[in-house]
This record gives C-alpha cells, structure tokens and sequence, in this order.
C-alpha cells in the first residue's frame, strides 16, 4: 500500500517543479546553452511522468502505524532511502531547528534529511515531493553539464543537446 498524498498539494508541488524547471531550461537558452526550449521542456516533462510512475508503483517501503511508511524496527530490509525519509518526517513535525530529534542515521546523512524535511515542512509528507524535487535536480544536474561541455566545445553545441536525455536514466528517475 503506497500513501496517499494530498491530491491539491502534488499539483502545487507539480506546478512548482515544472515552473522551476522551466525558469532553469529558460535560463539556460538565454546564455546560449540549450537551442530548443521545447525538446528540453518535453524530456524534462517526460522525466516528471517517469518519476512519478515508477515511484508511486516500486517504492518499496516498510508501513508502520496509520499504514504510514515508517520502519518501526530498523532491520536488514529497510534501505537507506527509508531512513532518510523516516528521520526526514521526525525533523519536519519537530521542526527544523529542533535540538530534540533523535536522527537514525548517521552524521553524513545530515544534508539529505534537512533536504526531506525542508520538503516536507513546506509542501507535507510524500516521497513523490522528494522525488519530484529530485526530478528539478536532475535536470539542473544536466543542464550544467551541457554548460561545461558547451564552454569547453562551442563548435559542437548542437551535438551537446542530446545530454538532455540522461535525465531519463534509471537511476535518476526514481528516489532512492
């Protein structure tokens, strides 16, 4: 059983993805970086589908009481992604400057459970927000690599545009 988030707040975290993604894309063509707008706006647009299928059909999580994702025994099956998203939920209902969270994980997980919280302070309890603001990551991920390849090459910036696609890699499409 996969939660169920609230219906108007993934379309506002939707809307804010794909409105940031389209201000980066934007950004990136007024400097010379991306030629064509609408073959960035479809792979991005492709990504935000792609992340949304596979996490809400494979996020494999463990569900704790009210059938919310939370490992109440931390055993050999719950994955790093699971305690980031557990430690990022106590911080949030805690609030971020709480000095009384207990954090299940380590100290070098510090970044990426702020990042969870801070999501999830703002919009509310999801991993599709987290996996939608990694969706915005991964493009601007690639969208600076295109800048690289492009300022190092500018006789060959037609042939960087084709990066666009890595977006779509496995890996990057779902949170993990």
């Amino acid at each position: 059983v996969y939660e169920e988030p609230s219906k108007l707040h993934t379309f506002l975290v939707l809307a804010v993805v794909f409105g940031l993604g389209f201000f980066a894309i934007s950004f990136a063509a007024r400097h010379g970086v991306v030629l064509s707008r609408r073959k960035w706006l479809f792979a991005f647009s492709l990504k935000i589908t792609l992340t949304l299928l596979l996490t809400s059909l494979f996020w494999a999580a463990p569900l704790g009481r009210e059938n919310l994702r939370v490992p109440d025994v931390f055993s050999g099956g719950v994955q790093d992604s699971n305690l980031y998203d557990y430690d990022g939920k106590q911080l949030a209902e805690a609030g971020l400057t709480s000095p009384n969270v207990e954090l299940s994980g380590l100290w070098l997980d510090f970044g990426i459970v702020r990042y969870i919280a801070i999501i999830y302070s703002i919009f509310g309890v999801s991993v599709l927000y987290v996996a939608l603001f990694n969706a915005l990551a991964s493009l601007c991920g690639i969208l600076c690599i295109c800048a690289i390849l492009t300022a190092s090459d500018p006789s060959h910036l037609r042939q960087w545009q084709i990066i666009r696609l890595a977006m779509l890699l496995p890996f990057p499409s779902y949170y993990d």
